[in-house]
């Protein structure tokens, strides 16, 4: 039986604060691997690994060997690492960009891509949740997010943008998401 993996996803909106208990609550609930969006900064170890841009980046803490990541693929917005036969992507997509922009980037991968559809528990749909909902159905991947939980909470409101997509496999043996 594979070993198994807990993930932290969260984003820290550029804030020294929010990574610094993002990074010890990751160590305080012995997290595996931490996605982090709109990092305040991507630390140069090999314990870490950034997108292109630096607003995206993959954290691997209690990994054996000489390095945590086996492969590491990255692009503007969003990053690619693979733990022990685990692909794990990070994304960040910021609100202010453009729908082609987004469309480029959600046939490649999907995550914190700030978008809105009631295929997640959204009130309302947009162009970009429609979009990405296709787009999953298309390539077979299954939505781990459960509930109507908000996860961007901001003093304007919240809403449920951040998305985690599995394979069917991978999903299957998903606990507790």
């Amino acid at each position: 039986m594979a070993k198994s993996v807990s993930i932290l996803q969260a984003n820290v909106n550029h804030c020294v604060a929010e990574q610094d208990l993002l990074i010890q609550t990751s160590a305080q609930w012995k997290i595996d691997v931490a996605i982090v969006s709109e990092p305040y900064y991507v630390r140069p170890r090999d314990d870490w690994a950034g997108d292109q841009d630096d607003s995206v980046a993959i954290v691997a803490w209690r990994r054996t060997g000489p390095a945590p990541f086996d492969n590491v693929t990255k692009g503007r917005g969003w990053v690619l690492a693979s733990l022990g036969g685990v692909a794990v992507i990070g994304v960040y997509f910021a609100p202010s960009k453009s729908f082609a922009d987004f469309e480029r980037i959600a046939r490649r991968i999907a995550g914190d891509l700030n978008v809105k559809s009631s295929a997640w528990g959204s009130p309302a749909t947009n162009l970009r949740g429609e979009t990405l909902a296709d787009w999953a159905v298309s390539t077979g991947l299954v939505l781990l997010n459960r509930g109507t939980v908000q996860t961007c909470v901001r003093s304007q409101g919240g809403s449920i943008v951040d998305l985690t997509f599995a394979s069917p496999a991978l999903a299957r043996r998903t606990r507790r998401w």
